[in-house]
């Protein structure tokens, strides 16, 4: 992948913007506890006011639901938007979350990816809860079956308007891939997330769960890139992406557009960090939201530049 701790870019612009982006913007405890591998988070607008929030999804909790928990970026994650039981009941590491606008109405949806399903049909599954209220995330909108067979730690997932015909897509990133490497499967959501827009090897190697991944818009194009963050890097975290736009050969996820590391030392234990990107600072930036479920007192929220 290159040197990590020079920057490669596409084209000069994007290597000056980053070349100031080694920075904490924010760096915060927040009101909610210190956290575990019973939770996940997202980073999104959820309330529309303009500044990214923080999405929990507590798996397992004593109202026997799973949960959805919102801190306000607004008052910097000091205060929840939003507690609320789910239409589901407890979950567990079979299942993966995350949020998206699904039906039009312009309020983010939560997608519960069960990864593998108990019955005749064991394909990988998604459901998807409404987030308008009054009954956030409790009525449900829909289950489909995709196109993926059975599923589990050797995937991620991201729900990203891909093909931009409306509903939001669903990326599959296979991490050991039959190609001897990293790869990226990806299901319309027009089609019920079955019909393939594209399923393809990338210049990843084999990855492993000392990586994660992330999907967002870094060069401003309206296309979706893969991050990938790599938690033992040759100093440090590294963060590398992958253009999300098709290549020469139709494929998306071909070319690289940034290899670098961060501020962020090495992360031995996946479980107890998570990441979104997401614009923190309103200058049109893709930033990475890190947080820290076992901070100081609290899960923390750490803002690194983009």
């Amino acid at each position: 992948m290159g040197d990590p701790n020079s920057v490669l870019c596409i084209n000069d612009a994007l290597c000056a913007a980053h070349n100031d982006s080694q920075s904490w913007l924010l760096q915060t405890g927040t009101v909610l506890e210190r956290t575990d591998s019973n939770w996940e988070f997202s980073a999104d607008d959820y309330n529309g006011y303009g500044r990214p929030d923080v999405l929990g999804v507590k798996k397992q909790a004593p109202t026997n639901r799973t949960e959805v928990h919102v801190l306000l970026g607004e008052t910097t994650f000091q205060q929840f938007a939003l507690q609320t039981i789910t239409g589901l009941g407890p979950t567990d590491g079979n299942w993966q979350f995350e949020f998206a606008e699904w039906n039009g109405d312009n309020i983010l949806d939560l997608f519960a990816i069960r990864k593998q399903p108990v019955g005749v049909d064991p394909r990988t599954e998604v459901h998807i809860y409404s987030g308008a209220g009054p009954n956030y995330f409790q009525t449900w909108l829909g289950g489909w079956r995709t196109a993926l067979g059975p599923t589990d730690a050797n995937f991620e997932f991201a729900v990203v308007g891909l093909d931009l015909q409306g509903k939001p897509d669903l990326l599959a990133i296979k991490k050991q891939g039959g190609a001897g490497g990293t790869e990226v499967h990806a299901f319309s959501g027009e089609s019920g997330l079955v019909t393939p827009i594209d399923q393809t090897a990338t210049p990843l190697e084999f990855s492993n769960a000392y990586y994660t991944f992330e999907a967002g818009d870094h060069n401003y194009d309206g296309t979706p890139d893969l991050f990938v963050l790599k938690f033992l890097g040759a100093n440090s975290v590294e963060v590398h992406i992958l253009f999300g736009a098709p290549s020469a050969n139709g494929h998306r996820f071909q070319d690289w557009l940034l290899h670098t590391g961060t501020p962020l030392p090495w992360i031995f234990d996946r479980n107890y960090w998570a990441f979104g990107v997401a614009d923190w600072d309103g200058n049109g930036s893709v930033d990475l939201v890190v947080i820290k479920k076992i901070g100081a007192s609290s899960t923390e929220v750490h803002v690194l530049r983009g």
